[in-house]
């Protein structure tokens, strides 16, 4: 933080390795849970879930994602801010949205806290299949003040593009911020080394899917590629 804003004391923070099973939902709330709240015993006070953590990544299209949507706030955001609220600390989750205004669909990521939802931020650089069922986000590059300092998020592609990291250090009013990276099947060193290495007042906090690619998504990028191609 710059010299002019009050110092905030080292605090953990918690990336979760968790290889989400494509539309098993449930089981991947339940798991999330007992590791999230194993992190939270252990101190940390910010937790970082992967990108799509509550439902497995790579939807072909919107039909097949509509049975897993849910709203912001909704019952994912609730259970999971209840661990927040129980264990004073900070979750960053991510899952598809629907926004019930427009039955729109959208990568998001929220952030809770100990008394509720932060805020929400939605891909904005979209991947493999996400145009076939999710639209870009339209909220912007948020930053969110909180008692652990600036916060920010960007999702998995986000990263490819230092701009992502650049604008939310420009929209913090003093250029400085922490930034949540939830992701899927990425190599988080080098993309992170990329997007950041601009970016002197950015600090990662990541979070990626373990246990390397899927066979959908490995799947699904062949089959893009040869569409491309073509």
């Amino acid at each position: 933080m710059s010299a002019s804003e009050p110092s905030i004391a080292p605090y953990t923070v918690a990336a979760i390795q968790f290889d989400p099973a494509l539309g098993e939902k449930d089981k991947n709330i339940s798991d999330l849970l007992r590791l999230t709240e194993e992190a939270a015993r252990h101190g940390a006070r910010l937790i970082v879930h992967p990108e799509l953590a509550t439902t497995g990544y790579c939807w072909l299209s919107r039909e097949e994602v509509a049975p897993y949507v849910e709203p912001v706030p909704g019952p994912t955001t609730d259970r999971f801010q209840q661990l927040a609220a129980q264990y004073d600390c900070y979750i960053a989750t991510s899952f598809p949205e629907v926004d019930p205004a427009t039955n729109v669909y959208y990568n998001c990521m929220v952030l809770l806290s100990p008394t509720g939802l932060i805020g929400v931020y939605r891909k904005i650089h979209s991947y493999i299949s996400e145009p076939r069922w999710a639209r870009d986000g339209d909220l912007g590059f948020p930053v969110w003040d909180t008692p652990l300092g600036r916060l920010a998020g960007i999702i998995c592609m986000d990263a490819e593009f230092f701009e992502a990291a650049r604008m939310n250090a420009a929209c913090s009013s003093a250029g400085e911020a922490a930034c949540s990276t939830p992701m899927a099947r990425f190599k988080p060193s080098l993309i992170m080394a990329r997007a950041l290495s601009m970016v002197k007042s950015m600090w990662p906090a990541l979070a990626i899917n373990a246990g390397g690619r899927s066979s959908r998504t490995a799947a699904v990028s062949r089959a893009l590629c040869r569409w491309a191609i073509a």
